[in-house]
This record gives C-alpha cells, sequence and structure tokens, in this order.
C-alpha cells in the first residue's frame, strides 16, 4: 500500500476523532468536576501564578469562557482541542521518524488508550500539559535534524508545557541527555543553538517565578508535598508500587501498557538496534517512568504523573507493533500483539468508558460520581436561600472547602464570588485565601455531607444557625447531601499568613 493513503487514513481519523470528541462533551451528561470547577474559578481572576499550579489552565479557560460562554460544554471545547493536538503531534513526530504508517498507527494507539477520554473530556492541567509537550518534542526533533530555524519554535513550545504543569521541567534535562548519549547529535552541545532555545522557555517563567516570589514560592512550597512520602526515612511500600502499577494497566489499557514495556526494553536488551530515533524515544519515556515507577516504591504517587512520558512511549510501540504486521502468528499472546488488535483492546475500554458516562449512575460503581449532581444540588441550594427571610445588608456565600466552594460559584445563578472559610490558624490552603477576604454583614455557609461550621466560626458571627438541608440523589445507591447555615452578624474573617502553607487535597 502506498504511503501516501496512511496519511489520508490519518486525517480521516483525525477528523472523525475530534467531532467525536467534541460531541461527547456536549452530550454527556457531566458536571464539572472539582478540580475544573477550581481552575474556572482560577480563570476569572488571571494572574501570573496560582496556589498550586502554574497558570496556563486557568489561561486556556478565560479564553474559551469568554469566546463561547460560560457553560459546561464550552469550557470542556478547551481539552478536547488539546488533546487532539497532543494526537497531531504524535502522528508527526512518528511519522517523521518512521513514516506515514507508524505515525497512522501512534495516533491511534495514543488516542485508543482510556486516559485519552479524560484527557478530551476533562480540562485540567494535564490537557495543555500534552499538547505542547507533544509539540516541544516534535520541534526538538526537527531541530536536531538540521533545521536551526525550528530552535525558537522548540523553547517556545516548551516554555509553554512549563507554564502547564510542574512535570514539563524534565523536558531540557531529558532534551540534554539525548544530545549526550546520541553520537550523530552531540555536536549540538558545542552549539548556542540548544541553550538559547531552553533559555528562552526559561525566560517564560520569569513571571510566574516573580509571582512566587512575591507570594513566599508558594507553588513550589505547595508541589513538596508530592514528595512527603520520603521524609523521615525511606521505607518500601509494595502495595503503592501495585496500586500504580496497576493504575497505569488500566489507564493505558493492559494491552498497550504490556506493549509500551516491551518495545523500550527490547531496545535496551538490544542496543546494536537503537539509532538515534530510538534514542530520542527512549531517552523521553524510560527513564522517567521508570523513576516514578521506582518512586512508587516508596510513596503513593499519582496516576497522571507520567501521562506525558507516554508520547514518545506508545510511538516506540508502534513502531514495534507495525513491524510484526503481516507476519505469522505463532499463538495467542503474538496475535495480540498485531497493531489493529492492540489499539482496538484500548478503544474498547475507551468507550466503555464513555458508555459509562451516560449510564454509569445505574451502576453499581459509578466512574463518574464526582462529576454528577453538581448542578442540581446548586439548584436545589439557590431554591433553599430564596426561601429565607430577606436578608439585612450584604451577604456571601461560603464553604470548608475548596471543592463546593468552586462548584457553587460555577452552578449558582450569576456566577456568584464565593468564599472558603479558612480557618483560624492563618495558613493557605487553597487559591481562596490568596484573593482578598469577604467584606459582609452576613454569610449562607453550606456544608456538604457530614461537615459542620468549624467552632471558631462563632467567634466571627454572633448567630449561627441551621436553616435548610438538601439531599440530592447521585444515583441508586450514592447521594450528596448538604446543610444551610444562616451567619449573621458577621464580624470579620480570619486572617491569612502567606508563609505558611498546607496542602488540602487534589487529585491534579
Amino acid at each position: 500500500m502506498k504511503q501516501g493513503k496512511w496519511n489520508k487514513r490519518f486525517w480521516i481519523f483525525f477528523w472523525g476523532l475530534l467531532a467525536f470528541r467534541a460531541s461527547m462533551v456536549f452530550l454527556l451528561p457531566l458536571d464539572l468536576s472539582p478540580d475544573e470547577a477550581y481552575y474556572w474559578e482560577w480563570s476569572r481572576r488571571i494572574a501570573w501564578g496560582y496556589y498550586s499550579k502554574p497558570p496556563l489552565v486557568a489561561w486556556v479557560i478565560w479564553l474559551f469562557s469568554h469566546a463561547a460562554g460560560d457553560c459546561t460544554a464550552c469550557i470542556r471545547l478547551a481539552a478536547t482541542l488539546c488533546a487532539s493536538l497532543a494526537t497531531l503531534f504524535t502522528y508527526l513526530l512518528a511519522r517523521s521518524m518512521y513514516g506515514e504508517k507508524t505515525g497512522f498507527w501512534a495516533a491511534l494507539l495514543s488516542a485508543a488508550v482510556p486516559a485519552s477520554a479524560v484527557l478530551a473530556l476533562v480540562i485540567t492541567i494535564d490537557a495543555p500539559l500534552m499538547a505542547f509537550w507533544g509539540a516541544a518534542l516534535y520541534l526538538l526533533w526537527r531541530s536536531v535534524e538540521d533545521r536551526p530555524a525550528w530552535w525558537a519554535a522548540t523553547g517556545l513550545a516548551a516554555g509553554l508545557a512549563m507554564l502547564a504543569k510542574q512535570t514539563a521541567v524534565a523536558f531540557w534535562p531529558l532534551a540534554f541527555l539525548f544530545l549526550a548519549v546520541s553520537p550523530q547529535h552531540r555536536r549540538l552541545l558545542r552549539s548556542p543553538a540548544p541553550y538559547l532555545s531552553a533559555a528562552l522557555s526559561l525566560l517564560m517563567l520569569v513571571p510566574t517565578l516573580a509571582w512566587n516570589m512575591d507570594h513566599g514560592w508558594i507553588t513550589l512550597r505547595h508541589t513538596e508535598h508530592h514528595f512527603k512520602g520520603l521524609e523521615g526515612g525511606v521505607s518500601l511500600s509494595l502495595s503503592s508500587a501495585l496500586e500504580f502499577l496497576l493504575s497505569q494497566a488500566g489507564i493505558i489499557s493492559p494491552l498497550i501498557w504490556a506493549a509500551v514495556w516491551v518495545a523500550m526494553l527490547r531496545i535496551v536488551a538490544k542496543p546494536p538496534a537503537c539509532g538515534a530515533r530510538e534514542r530520542f524515544l527512549l531517552v523521553f519515556s524510560l527513564p522517567p517512568l521508570a523513576g516514578i515507577t521506582l518512586l512508587s516504591l516508596f510513596q503513593r504517587v499519582n496516576a497522571n504523573w507520567p501521562a506525558p512520558f507516554y508520547t514518545t512511549a506508545v510511538i516506540l510501540a508502534a513502531a514495534w507493533l507495525a513491524a510484526r504486521e503481516g507476519r505469522p502468528s505463532s499463538g495467542a499472546v503474538d496475535a495480540a500483539f498485531r497493531p489493529s488488535v492492540t489499539a482496538a483492546s484500548g478503544a474498547l475500554l475507551t468507550l466503555l468508558l464513555y458508555a459509562a458516562g451516560f449510564a454509569g449512575n445505574m451502576l453499581p460503581v459509578d466512574p463518574a460520581y464526582r462529576l454528577r449532581g453538581w448542578k442540581e444540588s446548586a439548584a436545589a441550594i439557590e431554591a433553599a436561600i430564596q426561601r429565607l427571610p430577606h436578608q439585612d445588608g450584604t451577604w456571601v456565600i461560603a464553604a470548608r472547602k475548596r471543592q463546593t466552594a468552586s462548584e457553587l460559584a460555577f452552578y449558582l445563578p450569576g456566577h456568584p464570588v464565593t468564599y472558603r472559610w479558612p480557618g483560624t490558624d492563618g495558613k493557605v490552603r487553597s487559591q481562596y485565601e490568596l484573593w482578598p477576604s469577604p467584606s459582609a454583614s452576613s454569610m449562607i455557609f453550606v456544608a456538604k455531607d457530614r461537615e459542620t461550621p468549624p467552632a471558631e466560626m462563632r467567634e466571627y458571627c454572633r448567630d449561627i444557625r441551621l436553616v435548610d438541608k438538601v439531599v440530592i440523589r447521585i444515583s441508586h445507591n450514592r447521594k450528596r447531601s448538604f446543610s444551610i447555615f444562616r451567619c449573621q452578624g458577621l464580624k470579620g474573617w480570619p486572617a491569612i499568613h502567606g508563609d505558611r502553607t498546607e496542602h488540602e487535597h487534589s487529585s491534579s
């Protein structure tokens, strides 16, 4: 088959995938997740930095909300576009290395992993990270292949990836490692081009670093909590490692994940077969994936941490699988590692994940539980507030957790400014503590599930009274409840000390 046909196949697949993903954004009956609502809150107050993450996700959401509106689907289209760009750059990189056929299978495999369904639907920091990480990889490869004009674009893309998520700071160390281990590219270490490109990336971080310096390096100190498990001595935890490995097999799909590791280890086992392209792909996948896997032996590791490093690993898997196509099958395992079969196994799990989005509330375990019932909850809470006697003076809406405050801000009519009750210890636990405190005479405090108003709140409110309860059934066996308190005579707001931080759980 002529190679041009594979290119046509890719573009048919790409536009079909984009249309399918966009349709799912509008059709799936899912509300914004707490993290999405939280990042949307960031986008209402554009800044160079934020409490826990770099600013790009807020900028992207701001762009889409202003272009299309503050609706759930409008904001999530940003995730669809970013995920599709990640698929496109995977194809371009694989095509430039191995040709259109391998490029097609690499794109298909990357889109078939179940994690891609989440990436294309939920707008969190990982969506822009994957888009610009993929762009940076492709542009870097074009740069090292004697195309000096591409170095500036590489620095720009890598800088945007770093503005998306802290993980992207690994890009340039890995890039220089590749230049060091690739004999035909080692000469570039004596050229100013890669250093100037890296400097451009770092220059793009200057405003964000300045923001962090003004806020006591709050993002850096928040990031440190991810490695608290290494403090006070090191002890092995086989259970956390097993949990991490199972999570990777689940979000990548068992066959694709196995193909990724087989492809990488085959190259390690046969060094003569490792050319420049294999070195490039291996450097950007095996060391970080192995390092994160090793880290899981000592502490809990979030399943999404290795996400960008699978970009190049999937291309290695696609090249290995494509080379096997057409060979006689010698058994069930051998037959499973065909590009069409491996991709189909992941695509089936991905489609089942989408199906669960439609019917999950009727299943014993709903994977999308956290994305349901927020709109109904806000409507019921608004109705309860409207039943209250007329408020004297001004009043605000607050909650104990940032997740509740963010969802109420998005789904209550008019997108009101909401607040998170910070406590009286002065610690910064979320972005809410970095924003101005309210000025009001009374407050509606919304407590989720078994929460109650903190005891110290009585020092700031003359009268705290439970006025209503709201129960929203999410599925046949799950519900979400809220207690609504009216706090009158609000005498002030707890003071925040910017140099004191404490982590509040986030899934990102």
